[in-house]
């Protein structure tokens, strides 16, 4: 295989690199003659190392060497040159200069090393050493061949003698080489290898690298190399920074090839490999070996590999003879003939000989095609015909399927490797053959499987149809299907609630219920399905129909007595009456029980247990339910009392923990109960009677109340309540008062006594003293928590200074609740006494400090100072027992927010007692100032941050910061405490941020007690905004430098900084205080002072000029924003777009150009390249004016097509010119992976992706060569999509080649077409595998139970393994925790589960059951267990020990107490896990139906923790069976009249044969001698009354075969037509042949078929007397069904009964009509109505239809509405498209009484993007005459664009159905004209030659 093309550049670069190694002696010689004397430069292109450098590291020089690569031109070809002179420069501003005085280059190490370089960039070069050697590769990665060139160059400046020399000794000359070559590695890959000898740069070492150059020195060309000096004179580079002379410029080397190494012709062998048993199929991979005869060259043998197309070619072969031999066949194949194939070059003078090989494909793998009922896909069919047919190749094959449906004698081992199809051609007997015939495409590669299947419908079948209630179908429904006795089959009901019996004979067969879905009842009669011998003949399908009813749900409603709302959690037990059922539940939040899927029968329900608060309900209620019911019982709970307390003082507030005893009037304590926070306490779920409540106690603060209290709680009353009253304990205050001020005195001394509650007239006795106290500070005491009673307050002693007042003993009755006051008064002795008070309102003020200084005599000054003293809260402060003298009263500290104004004050006191001076201080409040800073335009906006000054008018400084205060986040300061009626002076000190400062101070005067306010108003600073524009495109430009100046000649930003508040938020300044614009154009600056700046432009943008208006003046004013635009031209631009050829709008991002001038000169400083930016364009600044530019474009943007045709424009001076490029976006394929069942997408699925050529597609849209395998891989991602992008226009192949896990690929391969810019969805769809489920419950609770074995088979009997075995043994699985076993990856068929161990303490019950798994499909099976435990009875029959159902017994305990009468079920089992230890007396009263009773009473005990079992035995009754059959027929014969006598002759009972002529009396006899007697014959039949006896015992059947002769009669018809035919030409009256008709006995059983002969004549068989009814079942061709029934009374023997008959004609028909717009528009709705559709026949008509036929020339269906129908039945819709002719199913089941509106656009019916409708079709089955329309279809499209004026397109519409395997048809077509101005486009023109684009 080959490597990927980055791998193989590699290799290439790295193996085959050639060195001679010579020493460089002498490096020049004289001039060659074959070289021009002058050669010029094209350019001198250099490029990028991985670092992002132009230069790499090369130790041989001692310095970085610069990646470059120079074209010369020679004589007008472009040749690579090489630097000759390392260290001097070259560049392109040298471009179009000359280099002269050509010298040869004789150095052979350098001409090696050139023509190694020259031979593997051109193909010119390569020798046929080279081409037989290497194949011919050229290198085509312009990276590789940078790279090469940089390591030739360092070589060759190393042969010359410039930096390390090349070492003459090859060994030498090898590290060399190998090291160079490493340092170029280095440089290109970023890698740091450092030993030739061991790095590895691919699978060798440099040094082996270098070693296999020097062995291949014969394939590089011999060349001459000529070195040229420069002599284009002295040159500068535009930069100005580099400088050319003839001295300093390199010298360059080139070279020619010589002739002898031009290669020369050569021949070539193809060799072929193809499939032997299809040669038209070319095999890749098989493996070729090449010999020359008589040849030594080494080269031989030369070795090949096929590629896709199965050829190889050896190439560059000489003439001779060769010997091809074929080594290794392709994967899968076996060689035939390896050879040698002898080949003789040339041949016939033709140099290609092609050798074809043969190869037999390995079968690996086998094919199964195998045919099965449609109905029952499990069941094979034999006797179907299977033809295959080779697509491909010329195979075929025709066979018949086996037994069990398989095609067994296909030759899979020698049918070609191809494409074939699989046709049915014949039907199994019994089956349709589809029409048209089944085809299945396959293809068969000997690798993987083939399975194909086929479907047929059999002709008669039986379909049992299984509904629920609502007439719904019901699924899973288990039957057994008998015919005859004969088990035929088990099957589970499908979704649509069916089960089918295909291919039937006639008889009847029986559907026995054996297990109904959950929920539903089982039914226990059979159904029965009769299939007649006119249904065999009439193919009809025999349809029964079964309901099953739900299993019927109780529901028990609890509800309140008195409220009927729901009581939840109340707990009944339920019984079955039967005893089979018990449980106990509880219900819900809703009060509801609900149990579902109940047994029908009676119950018993009785509530058990009631929640807190209600009285049980001891109402006990019955219940009978039936199927399909639902049942409801409620139940009445009375609630149980609450009673409430609720505790309170007098004013009503709660008291919390207060505590009561609770008791029962006369009874016992319910408890002590507290009230809670809110004084309440709650004593619940009383029951009726008195109860008492009394205080136990009470919070300290209150008196306790013992007193009883009394409620009565009444039966049905849900709350009773009381109000409880406490009174506080008392407390009282005494007051000790100034008898001058009122204040408060301390230290006034009281003794307290107390008198007990003698009552509130006077004390109840003697006071008892409780001890003293004093007044406090206030002058107060006071006492609380007092008990209540009488008080005396006695003062015993006066505070110092003071003197006791009368009365100085009071006393007080105190009670609950109460708070009372006392106040005592005493007077001040030589006093005096301050009073403060607020100056303006007069107010007392506390917390004003006073000082009392004592002077002495009656006046004088200072004093000595008594004391400080601050005055309470009425404002008083006083001093008492002063001497006599002077007193001086001064204010040293005022209240808080008051200053002193007043003075001090002098008192005199004479120094008597009585003597008291009262002195008055008044105090002014203290002012407040706020300050207010807001922005002048706004005034609502406040400003923080503003700075002030305040002080006083005579300059003293408030604060603490030397005056300064800052207003805060709302703008504001507020200085208090300010002095009033001073004047304060505020002055700003600074503005906020981006505002004027407002220099002007304001002066306010503080006002006492008041806040004065003042505001300050700053104006916003300005905004200036500068944009630098292209003046051409208006594009913002960075760079532009401007000067702003205010209006007195000052710079803004002056010294290169901002100051002054000033920002910048866009552009910067630069130190030379220049404003340059930033990345966005823009300069931004915010915070300038208002006034008139000056803008001026200093320096434009590069590639631009400054404009006129340069200089500009505008005005800011405060709060403003200017904004000022300046454009500039270019100094000469090209302007490059870049758009999408779809939408000419969407510019394109990422295009890269190639930019030069016509001469070549490359623009710009990237060599030339430009990429597209964000907005598409590239815009070139700095152009040379009046040249012509070439520009081509070198990469596409992503996703699109490159556009390669160069353009060419001439630049303008100071103007912008335009190329536009326009781009073909590639297209997108999104693939989906969705579930074939649901639809949901699906993560996981593997895709691979190819072209139509079979190229593999990468990621982005890569297209890869046939060999390429790593690509081509999709893989769908968590949505279930995979996208690729960039997909070229063509035709692709998407093949799924894995599915997601869990699913099986449906569809695996499939074709799309892509167009330019298109997006192709394709959705593929996956099934999955069958599983099933097995659930295990218990049969009582329906819990899961775990344990349970159970065996799964196939239906014929295979294992069922999982996991490749590792799950299961044998087919054995276990049931999980969860009661469950999983079982995935099921193929489909039909499944068999047999439970064959119960889990432990389980019975086992119904064993086996059967169910049918399809593709994508989950079936759950659900078994159940009866449990042990309790008493468990169990009946059998007393000699087989089988299980006897249906026997009752009585279980009573030894006291005669009955527990109750049981019935054993199914299983012969009654389970009773419930009763009470103790003996129980067990007694048979009903024996199993034909058993014997045995009433013998049994005894058994049961223990608690055990379970124990009894087994009852019953013996089985003795059975007579009694056949009456038909001596000649053998046939049974029904009502047959017998008796039966006991051996004593009694009769014991009178007996009749039923419809299989059997009397049964089973199990009904004891032991003994029997005689039996016919007594009534059946009709028609000979009476035989002889008696007949039997002896019959017990367990055994007596038989008695008994015959009788019939008396025999005959039916003939007579059958004529009713009237003239116009088909067969035949009169009314003709005889009839070919009418078949059927005799019915009484109870409609066929006994009889008979057809007519060409006399119109037929005669049934002989038959017994009796009455009989006959029917034609079969009419004529061309005649009708006679439906009359007659009936025919054969009454005695010999008697022929004659029916005369007549059959209508028929008549066959059907019509339709279509209309439509006689002309439409192009692009416009186009409407036709369908008329008319009927079925004319006088007879129904089968596949009836009818179709229209769409002219998609011109027009594309949208929409369909249906019409309605005579009939009512259903109807599908299908069409066709252009690329699918088969039949879809677009809308189903719809009922032609409904008017249906249909979406038939290709989007609605998830067509492809270019899909469409072609036909579509109404088919409504079997229809009868006269069926017809009764509302009119019609049928929308719209009309194509592309349609000229005149045009005529037809639609047609058909109806037809099928009348004895013919159709019957008609046609309706309509023609419209268009009217259009649509004028197609003319032909293009023959293309001239394509030039470049001029840009005019």
């Amino acid at each position: 295989m080959r490597t990927k093309i980055g791998t193989r550049l590699l290799s290439l670069f790295l193996t085959a690199i050639c060195v001679i190694g010579l020493i460089p002696t002498s490096a020049f010689a004289a001039p060659s003659g074959s070289m021009p004397s002058e050669i010029t430069l094209q350019k001198s292109d250099y490029f990028l190392d991985t670092d992002g450098s132009k230069t790499y590291n090369s130790p041989s020089f001692g310095e970085p060497l610069y990646l470059h690569i120079i074209n010369m031109n020679v004589g007008g070809e472009t040749k690579i040159g090489f630097c000759a002179e390392h260290g001097k420069q070259l560049g392109n501003t040298l471009i179009g200069k000359k280099w002269g005085n050509p010298e040869p280059v004789t150095n052979s190490f350098i001409k090696m090393m050139i023509g190694y370089y020259y031979c593997m960039t051109d193909a010119k070069y390569q020798t046929d050493a080279y081409k037989e050697k290497w194949g011919g590769e050229l290198w085509t990665d312009q990276n590789l061949i940078r790279y090469h060139n940089a390591w030739i160059q360092a070589l060759c400046w190393r042969a010359l003698g410039q930096g390390a020399a090349i070492p003459s000794d090859a060994e030498g000359q090898k590290v060399a080489i190998a090291k160079e070559l490493m340092y170029i590695a280095n440089a290109k890959n970023g890698t740091s290898y450092s030993d030739i000898y061991t790095d590895k740069y691919g699978t060798t070492t440099f040094y082996q690298k270098g070693e296999k150059v020097l062995d291949n020195t014969d394939c590089w060309p011999d060349v001459d190399v000529t070195l040229y000096r420069y002599i284009g004179g002295n040159a500068t580079s535009p930069d100005g920074k580099k400088h050319y002379t003839n001295d300093n410029t390199q010298a360059v080397m080139v070279a020619t090839p010589k002739k002898s190494d031009i290669p020369s012709d050569k021949y070539q062998i193809v060799v072929k490999k193809v499939d032997s048993s299809n040669p038209t199929k070319g095999l890749a991979g098989a493996t070729f070996s090449l010999e020359m005869v008589g040849s030594d060259d080494p080269k031989f043998p030369m070795t090949g590999v096929t590629g896709q197309d199965g050829t190889y070619t050896f190439k560059n072969l000489k003439a001779g003879t060769y010997q091809v031999t074929e080594t290794e066949a392709p994967e899968g194949y076996q060689i035939d003939n390896p050879g040698p194939y002898a080949v003789t070059l040339p041949t016939n003078g033709q140099k290609t000989v092609t050798v074809t090989a043969l190869d037999t494909p390995i079968t690996l793998a086998s094919g199964s095609i195998r045919k099965v009922d449609k109905d029952r896909p499990t069941m094979g069919l034999a006797g179907a015909t299977i033809r295959i047919t080779g697509i491909d190749n010329n195979f075929t094959y025709e066979g018949q399927t086996v037994e069990g449906g398989a095609l067994t004698d296909v030759p899979w081992d020698t049918m070609p490797v191809g494409s074939y199809v699989a046709e049915e051609i014949g039907a199994p007997e019994g089956y349709i053959l589809p029409s048209p015939h089944e085809k299945k495409e396959f293809y068969w590669d000997k690798k993987n499987e083939v399975k194909l299947v086929f479907e047929n419908d059999s002709k008669v079948k039986v379909q049992l149809l299984k509904k629920d209630e609502s007439n719904n179908p019901l699924p899973g429904c288990l039957f057994t299907v008998i015919k005859n006795g004969q088990t035929l089959f088990s099957a589970v009901t499908d979704a649509a609630g069916t089960i089918t019996v295909p291919n039937v004979t006639e008889g009847t067969y029986w559907f026995v219920e054996k297990d109904a879905p959950e929920g539903y009842v089982v039914n226990s009669e059979p159904v029965t399905a009769y299939v007649s011998a006119a249904d065999i003949q009439g193919n009809k399908t025999v349809t029964v129909e079964a309901t099953n009813h739900r299993k019927p749900g109780l529901e028990i409603v609890k509800i309140d007595s008195v409220t009927k709302e729901p009581v939840a959690n109340c707990t009944f037990d339920t019984r079955s009456i039967d005893g089979t059922y018990h449980e106990t539940l509880t219900t819900d939040g809703a009060g509801r029980i609900f149990l579902e899927n109940m047994t029908p029968g009676s119950y018993e329900v009785k509530e058990t247990a009631v929640p807190k608060g209600y009285n049980l309900n001891p109402e006990k209620q019955t219940v009978e339910m039936t199927a399909g019911g639902t049942f409801t019982l409620t139940f009445e709970n009375v609630p149980k009392t609450d009673f409430t307390l609720f505790k309170h003082d007098s004013n009503n507030h709660p008291i919390a923990g207060v505590t009561f005893e609770i008791s029962k009037k006369g009874g016992q304590s319910l408890g002590h109960f507290t009230t809670d926070g809110q004084g309440k306490l709650t004593v619940p779920n009383l029951e009726p009677g008195i109860y008492v409540a009394v205080e136990t106690d009470c919070p300290d603060d209150y008196i306790l109340d013992k007193t009883p209290h009394e409620f009565q709680v009444n039966a049905g009353v849900t709350n009773v309540g009381i109000d409880v009253v406490n009174l506080k304990k008392p407390e009282i205050t005494v007051k000790k008062v100034d008898s001058i001020v009122g204040g408060g005195v301390e230290g006034a001394k009281f003794e307290i006594f107390y008198a007990g509650t003698g009552g509130t007239g006077s004390p109840a006795g003697t006071y008892e003293s409780l001890g003293t106290k004093y007044t406090d500070a206030n002058g107060i005491i006071h006492l609380d928590h007092l008990k209540e009673g009488w008080y005396r307050f006695t003062e015993v002693e006066a505070p110092a200074g003071y003197q006791l007042d009368e009365p100085s003993t009071q006393e007080i009755y105190l009670k609950g609740d109460d708070n009372a006051e006392l106040t005592f008064k005493d007077t001040p002795l030589s006093a005096i006494i301050v009073m403060k008070k607020d100056g303006v309102n007069g107010k007392a003020l506390p917390g004003a400090t006073f000082q009392l200084r004592y002077l002495g005599g009656t006046s004088g000054t200072g004093g000595t100072v008594i004391g400080e003293k601050v005055t309470d809260q009425n404002g008083v402060c006083s001093w008492t027992s002063l001497k006599a003298g002077t007193y001086i009263v001064e204010e040293v500290k005022p209240a808080p927010g008051y200053n002193i104004v007043e003075g001090p004050k002098t008192v005199y006191i004479s120094g008597k007692a009585q003597d008291v001076i009262t002195v008055s201080f008044d105090n002014s409040p203290d002012g407040t100032l706020l300050i207010k800073k807001v922005d002048a335009k706004h005034p609502t906006k406040v400003l923080a941050g503003a700075k002030f000054r305040v002080q006083y008018t005579n300059g003293t400084l408030l604060g603490n910061d030397n005056g300064i205060f800052t207003t805060d986040e709302n703008g504001q300061i507020t200085i208090a405490g300010l002095e009033p009626e001073k004047t304060i002076i505020v002055t700003e000190i600074e503005a906020p941020a981006g505002y004027i400062i407002d220099g002007q101070a304001q002066t306010i005067d503080i006002k006492s007690g008041k806040v004065v306010s003042i505001t300050f108003k700053n104006a916003p600073k300005g905004e200036l905004v500068i944009e630098k524009t292209d003046a051409a495109t208006g594009k913002l430009l960075p760079g532009a430098e401007f000067i702003i100046r205010k209006s007195d000649g000052t710079e803004v930003g002056a010294d290169g900084n901002i100051h002054n508040d000033l920002t910048i938020e866009s552009g910067t300044l630069s130190s030379d205080s220049h404003f340059v614009t930033g990345g966005d154009g823009r300069i931004i600056i915010k915070g300038l002072t208002p006034g008139n700046y000056t803008i001026t432009e200093v320096k434009a943008p590069d590639g631009y000029l400054i404009g006129k208006n340069a200089s500009r003046t505008i005005q800011i004013t405060a709060g403003d924003t200017q904004t000022i635009t300046f454009a500039n031209p270019s100094t000469c631009s090209l302007l490059i777009k870049k758009v999408c050829t779809e939408n000419p709008d969407k510019m394109l991002e990422g295009a890269v150009f190639d930019v030069r001038y016509a001469d070549g000169t490359v623009v710009g400083d990237s060599n030339g390249v430009f990429t597209t930016g964000a907005d598409g364009t590239i815009l070139i600044t700095g152009l040379e004016a009046n040249k012509a530019i070439v520009v081509t474009e070198t990469k596409a943007p992503d996703g699109f097509a490159i556009d390669t045709t160069p353009q060419t424009i001439t630049t303008q001076a100071g103007k912008v010119v335009q190329l536009t490029f326009a781009n073909a976006p590639y297209g997108k394929i999104i693939i989906e992976k969705r579930d074939s069942k649901t639809n949901e997408l699906l993560p996981g699925a593997e895709f691979r992706v190819t072209t139509a050529a079979g190229c593999e597609v990468g990621q982005n849209g890569v297209i890869g060569d046939t060999n390429l395998t790593s690509n081509g891989i999709f893989t769908t991602g968590a949505d279930g999509k995979t996208t690729i992008t960039n997909v070229r226009p063509g035709s692709y192949i998407i093949t799924e080649i894995k599915a997601p896990d869990g699913y099986l690929i449906d569809d695996p391969t499939r074709t799309i077409t892509v167009t330019s810019g298109d997006t192709q969805t394709i959705v593929f769809k996956d099934t999955k595998p069958g599983g099933l489920i097995i659930e295990k419950r218990d049969s009582v609770t329906k819990e899961p139970l775990a344990g349970a074995t159970f065996k799964v088979t196939t239906s014929d009997g295979r294992f069922v393994a999982q996991d490749g075995g590792a799950t299961s043994t044998n087919g054995l699985y276990t049931t999980d925790a969860n009661g469950q076993i999983h079982i995935v990856d099921l193929d489909p068929d039909t499944y068999v589960v047999t439970e064959v161990t119960a889990p432990d303490g389980y019975l086992m019950d119904a064993p086996s059951q059967t169910v049918k798994i399809e593709k994508n499909d989950t079936q759950t099976l659900t078994f159940y267990d009866t449990p042990l435990g309790g008493l468990t009875i169990v009946k059998v029959d007393s000699e087989s020990g089988k299980r006897l159902e249906g026997a009752k017994i009585e279980v009573a305990k030894m006291n005669g107490e009955i527990v109750g009468t049981y019935v054993t079920d199914k299983l012969g089992v009654i389970q009773l896990p419930d009763l009470d230890d103790g003996w129980y007396q067990l007694t048979e009263i009903k024996a199993p139906k034909g058993y014997l009773l045995d009433s013998t009473p049994q005894k058994v005990e049961v223990k608690k923790g055990e379970t124990k079992t009894f087994e009852f035995e019953n013996t089985a009754s003795a059975s007579m069976l009694i056949h009456k059959i038909d001596s000649v027929t053998r046939k049974g014969i029904q009502g047959v009249k017998f008796v039966v006598y006991d051996s004593s002759m009694t009769p014991i009972g009178e007996y009749e044969s039923d419809d299989q002529g059997y009397v049964h009396l089973n199990k009904t006899l004891e032991d003994g001698k029997y005689y039996v007697r016919e007594i009534v014959a059946a009709e028609g039949y000979i009476l035989d009354n002889k008696v007949k006896s039997f002896t019959v015992l017990a367990g055994d059947t007596a038989m008695i075969e008994w015959e009788n002769t019939s008396e025999l009669g005959q039916i003939q018809v007579i059958k004529t037509s009713e009237g003239y035919s116009s088909v067969n030409g035949l009169p009314a009256g003709t005889p009839l042949s070919g009418a078949i008709f059927a005799v019915y006995d009484k109870q409609n059983n066929v006994v009889d078929k008979f057809q007519t002969n060409e006399n119109g004549i037929g005669s049934s068989k002989k038959l017994p007397l009796g009455i009989y009814t006959v029917k034609e079942v079969q009419a004529p061709a061309n005649y009708g069904l006679n439906p009359t029934v007659f009936t025919a009374d054969i009454e005695f023997a010999g008697q022929v009964v004659k029916l005369n008959v007549t059959d209508p004609v028929i008549t066959a028909g059907v019509s339709i009509k279509k209309t439509g717009y006689a002309q439409t528009m192009n692009n416009n709705v186009m409407r036709w109505t369908v008329s008319g559709v009927r079925n004319d026949s006088t007879t129904s008509l089968q596949s009836f239809y009818w179709r229209d036929t769409l002219p998609t020339d011109a027009v594309r269906l949208t929409r369909l509405v249906t019409g309605t129908y005579s009939t009512t039945q259903t109807y599908k819709v299908t069409f066709t498209t252009n690329l699918n002719s088969q039949w879809r199913t677009a809308y189903d089941n719809l009922s032609t009484a409904k008017n249906y509106t249909l979406d038939m656009s290709s989007a609605a019916l998830g067509l492809a993007s270019n899909e469409y409708v072609t036909q579509f079709m109404l088919s409504f089955g079997i229809v009868p005459a006269g069926f017809h329309q009764l509302t009119n279809a019609t049928v929308d499209a719209q009309t194509l664009y592309a349609l000229t004026n005149g045009y005529k397109f037809t639609n047609k519409a058909d109806v037809g159905g099928l009348l004895g395997g013919n159709w019957v048809q008609s046609i309706a077509r309509w023609t419209t004209s268009v009217y259009s101005h649509y004028v197609p486009a003319k032909p293009a023109a023959p293309k001239s030659p394509k030039l470049p684009r001029t840009g005019y």
